[in-house]
């Protein structure tokens, strides 16, 4: 097997895409694990999503896909990779503690 073909089959490849496609596929009401501000893994039920932009006032989370209402399109459209850093999600966790995190926390759904 050539180098690049074998690095593809190794077992931390194939975990690393697993962890990847799970997290894709999230929809509001999975359960995921996130991290804190303390380097901790967090597990919660992800319940709403929300954003600080007035452009991105009705959203939706669709396998992993945020989506807006576009006001010009009348549908909704991806959020572009540049805001979405302006999009936070909310978890409510242990002892229904309710977390605020952004989609870069988030490391996979159970």
């Amino acid at each position: 097997m050539s180098g690049a073909l074998a690095q593809l089959t190794t077992p931390l490849y194939q975990q690393v895409m697993y962890i990847y496609r799970k997290r894709r596929e999230m929809n509001i009401g999975d359960k995921i694990m996130y991290g804190d501000e303390y380097g901790g893994i967090l597990r919660g039920t992800l319940t709403a999503i929300g954003s600080d932009k007035d452009s991105y006032d009705d959203l939706k989370l669709v396998d992993g896909v945020f989506l807006y209402k576009s006001k010009k399109l009348k549908r909704y459209v991806p959020v572009k990779p540049k805001s979405l850093d302006s999009i936070y999600i909310e978890v409510i966790g242990f002892g229904d503690k309710q977390d605020y995190i952004l989609p870069k926390e988030i490391i996979s759904t159970i």
